[in-house]
């Protein structure tokens, strides 16, 4: 049986419905065909990188500042 292989967008979503169902992260993932484990793995990743969201929109203006500086 070979690996599968899920893209980013998927894990979020995957994620964050299963933080928000009703019926709780276990019934979500047995749904889904995916392990708890792999839920809890998926959910530490996005957590752990999740500053990076934030830290884009700080770094695009600094590249745009140095842009602009550099054509004055």
């Amino acid at each position: 049986m070979s690996k599968r292989k899920f893209s980013a967008e998927f894990k979020v979503r995957f994620v964050l419905e299963g933080l928000k169902s009703p019926d709780g992260v276990a019934a979500h993932c047995r749904r889904q065909g995916i392990s708890e484990q792999q839920f809890y793995k998926w959910q530490q990743q996005m957590l752990s990188n999740a500053d990076a969201l934030f830290e884009q929109v700080p770094q695009k203006a600094a590249r745009k500042i140095q842009t602009l500086e550099e054509e004055i």
